[in-house]
Order: C-alpha cells, then structure tokens, then sequence
C-alpha cells in the first residue's frame, strides 16, 4: 500500500530543484501554486513569481509505502540534488527533522538580530496603533466581542482588572470612556422600555 510520494518541482530555465513529501501531490502542488500568487514568502514562492508557473514543472518522483520511508527518502533527493537555497529551492533538510538549511538559519539570525524580547517599545506601539487607525470594526464583530465578555469568567475579569491597575489614563481617555457608558447606559435604557412595550 503506497502511504505517500515524493515529487519534484524544477524550474525549466535554470533548472533549480525543490522536492516534498505528500500524501495528496496534485492538492500540494496546487497550494504551491496558491502560495507564490497570494505573496507567501520562500524561495520556491519567489522564484515562481519571477519565472512564472509556466516555468515550472511538477513530478512525482518516487512512491513510498511508510512514514519513515517517505522522511529517509526525502532527505536523501535533497541531499543527492543539493536543492536546498541557494542551490535549490529548499529551505530545509528534509525528512522529518526539519532542519533548516544554513542560508535559512543565516537569514532567521539576521531577522531576529537586534529585536528585543520583552513589551513592545513605544515607538512600536505608535506603529500599531497607527496601523489600526481607519480599521473598522464589522456589526459581526461588535457582537462577537460583547457576547465573549458577557460569557467571561469572574476570574478573567479578575485577572485584567488586575493588570489595568496603577495604569494612569489621559483626559481624553477618561472622557471616551464615560461617553461610552452613557451611550451603553442610554441603549440598555431604550431595550428595557421596548421589553416592557412588548410585554
């Protein structure tokens, strides 16, 4: 019984290769290709956005009828081919270690370098507030949110109120939020005489 394959997608002018493992190809291959239109990072990706899907050919390889196999099989392509980047499209070893290449590791150190750990600077938090500014929030969603606070535990509750504390608020901060009560004071208001219309 055939568990999985391994298959091949070289790129037909510089004949760069990139082998996986699937047990659906046809259904991998199509969200390889769904990946490289929707700007999914990887070397594969941007390199069929360079190239060209019509550049690029797709085949199955081997069949292998377990797990272990379909793993020791796919390292070994990887390693026969030297596909992984930048002589390939391969990012990782293969098999089921996972294990990045050294271009990739160079790239992930070089992305992580001087980011700190810990919250986010202020100059940070500027940027995603700005992000956010013109974002509107569908009726949907408004009521997704109302009703997962409505259905919060006392210890939830407990637990944000608690971080909240010794956290000082502007003016303007203070002001939204009293107009915001009143607003949600006048609606519970405007339900109850409704309710008791109905009644």
């Amino acid at each position: 019984m055939i568990y999985g394959v391994i298959y091949r997608i070289v790129n037909t002018i510089n004949s760069k290769e990139y082998y996986g493992q699937s047990t659906q190809p046809l259904k991998r291959w199509s969200r390889h290709k769904a990946n490289a239109k929707h700007n999914i990072t990887g070397p594969l990706y941007s390199a069929i956005r360079m190239y060209g899907i019509d550049n690029f050919k797709f085949e199955i390889v081997c069949q292998c009828q377990t797990l272990q196999e379909l793993n020791s099989k796919e390292e070994e392509l990887i390693k026969l081919h030297n596909s992984c980047c930048p002589n390939g499209y391969n990012i990782m070893k293969g098999g089921d270690n996972r294990e990045h290449s050294e271009e990739t590791r160079d790239k992930i150190r070089k992305t992580l370098s001087g980011r700190k750990c810990g919250p986010p600077s202020l100059e940070r938090k500027k940027n995603i507030s700005a992000s956010l500014i013109g974002h509107k929030v569908s009726d949907e969603t408004k009521n997704k949110l109302r009703q997962a606070s409505l259905n919060m535990s006392d210890e939830t509750k407990d637990k944000m109120r608690q971080a909240k504390l010794g956290k000082k608020q502007s003016h303007e901060q203070i002001e939204k939020k009293r107009k915001k009560m009143l607003e949600i004071w006048a609606l519970r208001k405007s339900e109850k005489k409704i309710d008791n219309k109905q009644e």
